[in-house]
């Protein structure tokens, strides 16, 4: 396939994922979700695996067409007990990342000084 810039909606190992292709220094790039920019060379190894839904076009998605967002933060401790919050906003995910300092360092937080 003669993958163009874009943002798409793929199906891959049973899971939906947003898929993002840009160019950068020169080169096509391509990455799934918010992992880390490849070459696309590695992703036409994959054809057969990728399914593509649709592509999304940006500039037509506003505000309020983003309904109920939310982050699930889950873990396991020691004893492989599981725990799970979700949050809705920014500001309370900051929250939990402040009054639970034991998940500072996994997400690699860094709060700004004076805070």
């Amino acid at each position: 396939m003669a993958w163009k810039n874009g943002l798409y909606k793929v199906k891959c190992s049973g899971r939906f994922h947003l898929m993002r292709i840009t160019v950068i220094g020169g080169k096509k790039m391509y990455k799934l979700d918010h992992g880390i920019y490849e070459p696309i060379e590695k992703l036409q190894e994959m054809e057969g695996y990728i399914e593509v839904v649709c592509e999304v076009n940006e500039r037509f998605i506003s505000r309020d067409d983003v309904k109920q967002p939310r982050i699930t933060i889950s873990w396991q401790d020691h004893e492989n007990r599981e725990f799970r919050m979700t949050v809705r906003d920014v500001w309370a995910l900051r929250n939990i990342l402040l009054d639970y300092p034991f998940l500072k360092d996994p997400f690699q937080y860094t709060p700004k000084k004076g805070r």
